[in-house]
């Protein structure tokens, strides 16, 4: 005789509460990924599923070698030269080494006036024509400059453009657009004498040429810089202490070149017991095509200022 199966009743509601709440779960679950969707859609973002945050890569330690910015010099016993800084310490060419102090980026007339040459030099250089530009490319080689420790190098066309064209706007003459040939020099310096007096406010520099002249020949210019005053203790001047105060055309004449005028307009008057530096560049231009230019390097002196 076959037993007939049956489920209680206290099973059955249970089983039916339990396919209910599974099916809300279902329809709530779909209801809140549709509206997630909608969500993301109106702020043009597609909808993700969620997954945990990444943890941030581990940080890679960073390279003590990136403060090593000095330029090494190299000869058969090893390293003979720094130049350049080393995180706090500045090694110079010169085998002078300092505390590196960041620079004040000063804004007055002088060097307003300055960034306004080389700002104008560099706009020039891209209105000039296919075979000025040429004109500038070959030359260009014939002309060097130095990097530290006087390593020479030729410049390029772009270069000389600018540095032939910035010396002459500092001069006061024309820019020119074709460039020149090489001059020779109408005025070499072998030695010279600084004298400077506070009390009879006088500040000259004798000047002995190669040819024993006494004044400034044609087509050749002289440019003055020179340092502030300072204690007479001072034994040397670095390259980056002197200031352009003046220049100086054809015919003026150098048994003194007389600079006090220049250097009181530049740094004051003069205080006696001080010690200043000078250094001189000799330009020589010849505006006549095809036209021709060199500049010499700088001739420095010092001089203590009398009472």
């Amino acid at each position: 005789m076959p037993v007939n199966s049956y489920v209680p009743a206290g099973y059955m509601f249970s089983f039916i509460i339990l396919a209910l709440v599974v099916i809300a779960g279902i329809h709530l679950n779909e209801s809140t990924r549709s509206q997630i969707n909608r969500m993301s859609l109106g702020y043009s973002v597609a909808h993700k599923p969620y997954s945990p945050v990444k943890p941030d890569k581990p940080k890679k330690p960073k390279n003590d070698f990136r403060l090593l910015m000095a330029r090494g010099k190299y000869a058969g016993s090893g390293l003979v030269g720094l130049s350049g800084k080393i995180q706090g310490t500045v090694f110079l060419s010169n085998n002078v080494v300092r505390v590196w102090r960041k620079p004040n980026n000063v804004r007055n007339a002088a060097t307003q006036f300055v960034r306004g040459i080389f700002s104008g030099t560099s706009t020039a250089w891209k209105t000039l024509t296919a075979s000025e530009i040429s004109s500038w490319i070959t030359a260009a080689p014939l002309y060097f400059s130095k990097k530290v420790f006087a390593t020479a190098y030729a410049l390029k066309g772009n270069t000389l453009f600018q540095r032939v064209n910035n010396t002459l706007t500092s001069l006061g003459l024309a820019n020119i657009t074709t460039a020149p040939g090489i001059a020779t020099p109408g005025f070499v310096i072998t030695s010279a004498v600084a004298a400077a007096a506070a009390g009879a406010a006088t500040f000259g520099v004798t000047i002995t040429e190669f040819s024993g002249q006494v004044v400034l020949p044609a087509h050749s210019y002289i440019k003055v810089y020179a340092t502030r005053q300072v204690d007479i203790g001072r034994s040397s001047f670095g390259l980056s202490q002197y200031r352009l105060i003046g220049a100086f055309d054809p015919t003026a004449s150098t048994n003194p070149l007389d600079i006090e005028a220049d250097y009181v307009a530049k740094f004051g008057a003069l205080v006696a017991g001080q010690r200043i530096g000078i250094a001189m560049e000799v330009t020589t231009y010849i505006a006549t095509a095809p036209g021709s230019f060199t500049n010499s390097g700088k001739f420095f002196v010092e001089c203590v200022v009398a009472a």
